[in-house]
């Protein structure tokens, strides 16, 4: 696996932004990081933290494709911001260009955006490998190494309470399955 690996890697170069780029490698060092941590094979988390942004740059009508291509409707959130379809697109799109089957790497992708309730580690390490990239200026460092020390069910969460109070902030509406999220983990 440490060939699609590279593959992918080779494709970001070539394909994404410098600033997509280097989250991309970020998070899949952190993920990578977060699966030795937590028993988990660390080339999936090099290979859905590389890949999560894949489509992060897709225009909308080619989100739509990919998305769509999981066999489900676009819902009216993600038809109002298509960019959160990334997730689902990048999932379609590695699955076709690299013939990946790992059901694990996919859902992880497919779900790193709003996160997923009952979600398996590795979909949880991308989670919060996404938010807790050290590329990400809205933490410090130190913060970062903080919250890094707390157990997966406390960093997820803290960044799905830093997501919800961002996305009540800009008066953005609450992906549903992030509330389920929260609910599931708070016991709410």
């Amino acid at each position: 696996m440490i060939e699609i690996y590279e593959s992918i890697y080779s494709f970001i170069k070539e394909n994404l932004s410098k600033k997509r780029q280097n989250h991309s490698f970020g998070v899949s060092k952190l993920a990578e990081s977060l699966c030795k941590r937590y028993d988990i094979d660390p080339v999936k988390g090099l290979i859905a933290g590389i890949s999560h942004d894949i489509a992060r740059e897709f225009g909308n009508d080619k989100l739509a494709e990919y998305a769509t291509k999981d066999g489900n409707p676009l819902l009216s959130w993600e038809v109002s911001n298509p960019i959160l379809l990334h997730g689902r697109a990048g999932a379609e799109f590695i699955k076709e260009r690299w013939h990946i089957d790992d059901s694990g790497i996919i859902e992880a992708i497919r779900y790193h955006t709003s996160g997923k309730p009952g979600a398996p580690v590795l979909s949880q390490i991308l989670f919060v490998s996404d938010y807790l990239e050290p590329g990400r200026k809205f933490l410090t460092n130190e913060k970062r190494e903080e919250i890094l020390r707390l157990d997966l069910k406390q960093m997820m969460l803290f960044v799905l309470n830093e997501k919800l109070r961002d996305t009540k902030r800009k008066k953005r509406e609450i992906i549903p399955m992030t509330l389920l999220l929260y609910k599931e983990l708070t016991g709410g």
